[in-house]
């Protein structure tokens, strides 16, 4: 056995994560017609959900009116990957994905975000609350949620990261009930226990 298919299969656990993309496809040659089709209709008629795949990821594409993209030839979409074991090889085919998105004229701007969502079969509520927790007591995990060498990933409007230091703070401060109010399922955070049950992270 080769030494990457014993690392694939060291490392493919029962984890499983997904990935929604927030972006917008640039039409170089001015073919979209607003008032003759939706913007999700032109990208399926170029195939652009077939561009995104060509590195093994599968999903689809949604629309998105969060987006703003300047421009009648600047058309917003989301695309929303399907979940997959977290391995090596599908590390690798997301990176691969997602480098290729210039080649296919898609791009992103400042009100595009990228989220993540994590999963274990018997990961539940109490255990994403503990895990939150864990990270808001300690710099290092909290800088490697929110950060990467210079670059921020977060965004104060979307995905804060504050509210880690507000969970440190009342943890210390042994202030239960807003322990409570912090580990709820609020949105705009950097880190957000989804209503659908997985761990999300929001960059």
């Amino acid at each position: 056995m080769r030494y990457c298919e014993l690392l694939e299969g060291l490392t493919t656990g029962e984890f499983t994560f997904g990935f929604e993309l927030e972006a917008i496809y640039l039409d170089k040659e001015n073919k979209f017609k607003e008032d003759q089709i939706t913007g999700l209709e032109f990208l399926e008629d170029i195939r652009l959900l077939d561009k995104i795949e060509q590195y093994g990821i599968t999903g689809k594409l949604v629309e998105d009116s969060s987006i703003e993209a300047n421009g009648s030839h600047s058309i917003p979409f989301e695309f929303v990957s399907n979940p997959l074991p977290f391995s090596p090889s599908n590390l690798t085919k997301m990176f691969k994905t997602l480098s290729s998105l210039k080649s296919i004229n898609c791009f992103t701007n400042s009100h595009c975000g990228f989220h993540i969502h994590m999963k274990y079969p018997s990961m539940n509520s109490n255990d994403m609350r503990w895990l939150l927790a864990c990270i808001s007591q300690n710099d290092e995990y909290k800088n490697i949620v929110t950060s990467f060498k210079d670059y921020d990933f977060y965004s104060l409007e979307f995905a804060d990261p504050g509210f880690l230091d507000e969970l440190d703070i009342a943890i210390n401060d042994k202030d239960n009930v807003e322990i409570d109010n912090l580990l709820d399922t609020s949105k705009y955070r950097v880190l957000r226990i989804h209503p659908q049950g997985t761990l999300e992270w929001r960059g």
